[in-house]
C-alpha cells in the first residue's frame, strides 16, 4: 500500500522503500518519465530543453484576484513534453529562451485536466544552460535528432517562393543579410506589438523578409552573415508581396554548421570566404 510523505504530502511509489517524493530534499530525480502512481503532487528535479514559451496571460481567480500565468513547454531526453507553469514574479525573473537547456530542482509536479504540469515552489532553483554531464548529453541528443530531421526535409529556394500557389508552409536554408531593430507597432484597437524584420538571402541571390512578432522578435538570436535554417515557416502576403513569418510549429536553427545542400554550401563559402568542407553531405541532395 502506498504511503504519504509527511514532508510534502506526496504519495510514494508502490514497492519503493524511500518513495519518489521530495524525501526532505535528499532525493534527486532526473526526469518525470516513469509510470506515475495517482497522486496530487510531489517534488522532483528535471533536466529538459525549452521547446516553446507561450505569451503571458491574466487569469481571474475565484476570489476575484487576478494573476499572470505563462506556460513554458519543455521536452526531456525521452522526447516527451511537459508544461512548466510560471506565475507573477516568476515570469519576470525567468531568463530561459527557446532551445535553452533548463535544470530545475525541487519543482512541484501536479495534474491539470489529465496533463502533468510543473509549478515552482519556494525551494525551487533554476539553472539555464548548466554545464554538467546530463545537460550536455541532452543537448547532443537534440542536435543529433535535429540533424537527422534536416537531412529528410525538402527545402525551397527564395526565388521560387513568389510563384508558389498551393504551399503555405515551407523550409528554407538562407543567410541573414540584415537584422532590423525591434519596433513597437500599434493596432487599430490600441494594442502594442513588438515587430522585427530580418532580410534573408540564399544561393538564388534573391532576398525575402522574415517578419517576427512579439516573443519571436525579442527572442531572435541570429546574427548578420550567418546561416539560418527555417522549418515550417509560413508564407504571408502584403500588397502582393510575399514574406515569411514564424508560428508555434516553426523550428529555427541558427548558424548551422553544415546543411545537406552542396550548392548552397559552395555559394555560402564563396560569398562569405569560408572554408569549404563537405563531410557527410549527400549527393542526392544536389539540385
Amino acid at each position: 500500500m502506498d504511503n504519504e510523505c509527511t514532508y510534502c504530502q506526496a504519495l510514494k511509489y508502490r514497492n519503493e522503500p524511500t518513495g519518489l517524493c521530495c524525501a526532505n530534499g535528499k532525493i534527486k530525480l532526473p526526469v518525470p518519465r516513469c509510470p506515475v502512481e495517482p497522486l496530487l503532487s510531489y517534488l522532483i528535479d528535471i533536466i529538459a530543453i525549452i521547446n516553446d514559451l507561450k505569451e503571458p496571460t491574466e487569469i481571474s481567480a475565484s476570489n476575484g484576484e487576478t494573476y499572470k500565468k505563462q506556460e513554458i513547454i519543455l521536452i526531456d531526453e525521452g522526447i516527451k513534453t511537459i508544461v512548466l507553469n510560471l506565475r507573477n514574479d516568476n515570469i519576470n525573473n525567468f531568463e530561459g529562451k527557446k532551445n535553452d537547456i533548463i535544470a530545475i530542482s525541487n519543482v512541484k509536479i501536479g495534474e491539470y485536466k489529465t496533463q502533468k504540469t510543473l509549478v515552482l515552489t519556494s525551494a525551487s532553483q533554476i539553472i539555464i544552460n548548466p554545464d554538467f554531464p546530463e545537460a550536455n548529453r541532452l543537448k547532443e541528443e537534440f542536435r543529433r535528432i535535429e540533424k537527422k530531421d534536416i537531412e529528410n526535409v525538402k527545402f525551397t529556394k527564395i526565388n521560387l517562393i513568389q510563384n508558389l500557389e498551393d504551399q503555405i508552409f515551407i523550409n528554407i536554408n538562407a543567410v541573414i543579410d540584415a537584422v532590423g531593430e525591434v519596433d513597437n507597432v500599434f493596432s487599430k484597437n490600441g494594442q502594442i506589438y513588438d515587430k522585427k524584420e530580418i532580410v534573408l538571402i540564399d544561393d538564388s541571390n534573391e532576398k525575402i523578409t522574415l517578419t517576427l512578432w512579439n516573443e519571436f522578435a525579442t527572442n531572435f538570436m541570429g546574427k548578420q552573415n550567418t546561416k539560418i535554417t527555417l522549418r515550417n515557416t509560413k508564407i504571408s502576403n502584403y500588397k502582393n508581396q510575399r514574406y515569411l513569418t514564424l508560428n508555434r510549429q516553426s523550428i529555427v536553427s541558427y548558424d548551422v554548421d553544415k546543411t545537406t545542400n552542396i550548392k548552397f554550401e559552395e555559394w555560402f563559402n564563396r560569398k562569405y570566404n569560408k572554408g569549404c568542407l563537405f563531410d557527410d553531405v549527400n549527393e542526392h541532395d544536389m539540385p
